[in-house]
């Protein structure tokens, strides 16, 4: 009937117009997402007045706290953001901008907060090859720097007491706290505070790492702990925390010119010098790779020349046989046969070395005294 509505059919309408809205309204959103999706990370931003509110860009090149940098090409770690964050859907962002706290840094150089809060003898590690502690040590060794007036950076060109001029110099603790001291103790964080016998430990077992290294031109030469060293080993199996050096002997047929060649050329790629004054001796150079952590400016320039003590070294002394008798160098007297052989296994700090069989002998002939009771003063 004209004039009269439809109620039914009106509403049926209706019905259908708002289903269409909403499927074209799911349709258009779905295809939104599906396009954002597919941009890089980098370009996945919050649109807000037509820029982003994440620094992505202006920050590409500033690095977390653990190192990690973002780039064009890689999403940013997850843990460097707050937990309510998202990069992935790009649609949360952090209440505080995580990078915006973080200097900026140029690889391989430690930060200026770092250099400005190093404490002396503190090791500063950066993404370089070079440790602040090394720039340092380097700086000393030039002119102007904390070192003594004789001390001659380098390695030594000769074979004889000059080379006393290039030895790295160190003086460290001897009280009794470095009465186990081992070279293990120089990779901890305690410089300034280094035994004297932790340098010395060391010294003695690259000395044997390169003998043993020397394959079959080193093969039949025997170094012996003696003297002092052997002293320790013999009664407290330790290094005597105030001695100035190890001592070691060998058989004076066994020194070949292989053999000094071999030692000579393995010892300075070390980082020693091999020398000769009256007797044959080894020292750190300034080259060593410990030598930036051993070394302490304002102590070490003070040190001494030669054997006086503040020079970290290694003494070898011969062993010549002539029949039954063997003279041991700088010794007074002779040993008999049966005082050497067969050579007999000590300990010293958990390892076991060669030495002769009969150290009292040694011990008497040395003038020792009552070598099995430890002297309560240090050397002079």
């Amino acid at each position: 009937m004209r004039g009269i509505d439809n109620p039914p059919s009106r509403r049926r309408s209706l019905r259908l117009l708002v289903a269409f809205c909403c499927v074209a309204t799911a349709v258009t959103v779905f295809s939104l997402i599906s396009a954002r999706s597919k941009l890089p990370a980098g370009e996945q931003r919050l649109r807000g007045h037509g820029q982003s509110r994440f620094p992505f860009r202006v920050d590409l090149d500033r690095p977390f706290a653990n190192g990690t940098r973002l780039n064009s090409t890689s999403s940013a770690p997850a843990a460097a953001l707050n937990s309510s964050s998202s990069l992935a859907d790009g649609l949360q962002v952090p209440a505080e901008p995580v990078l915006d706290k973080l200097p900026f840094v140029a690889t391989g150089e430690p930060r200026k907060e770092e250099l400005n809060n190093t404490q002396p003898g503190e090791i500063v590690e950066t993404q370089g090859s070079r440790t602040l502690r090394e720039q340092l040590f380097a700086s000393e060794m030039t002119v102007g720097g904390r070192k003594p007036e004789w001390l001659k950076p380098g390695p030594c060109e000769t074979e004889d007491s000059l080379c006393w001029d290039h030895c790295l110099p160190f003086k460290g603790e001897t009280n009794v706290s470095c009465a186990h001291a081992t070279r293990f103790d120089l990779a901890e964080e305690n410089v300034g505070k280094l035994c004297h016998v932790s340098v010395l430990h060391l010294l003695l077992e690259d000395f044997l790492d390169v003998v043993k290294a020397g394959g079959n031109a080193t093969a039949h030469f025997r170094p012996l702990l003696t003297l002092g060293t052997l002293l320790g080993s013999y009664r407290n199996q330790t290094l005597i925390r105030w001695t100035h050096d190890i001592d070691l002997a060998y058989f004076v047929d066994e020194w070949t010119p292989d053999v000094r060649n071999n030692l000579k050329h393995g010892l300075r790629a070390k980082g020693y010098i091999l020398f000769k004054q009256t007797i044959w001796r080894v020292c750190l150079s300034t080259q060593h790779p410990k030598a930036a952590d051993i070394y302490d400016g304002e102590i070490s320039a003070k040190a001494r020349q030669n054997y006086a003590g503040d020079i970290p070294y290694l003494d070898m002394y011969g062993l010549s046989e002539e029949g039954d008798i063997f003279k041991h160098e700088t010794v007074s007297g002779t040993l008999r046969s049966h005082d050497v052989f067969p050579l007999k296994n000590f300990s010293l700090l958990g390892k076991q070395y060669h030495a002769i069989q009969r150290p009292e002998a040694l011990f008497r002939l040395a003038g020792y005294g009552d070598f099995m009771k430890e002297r309560k003063e240090n050397h002079k």
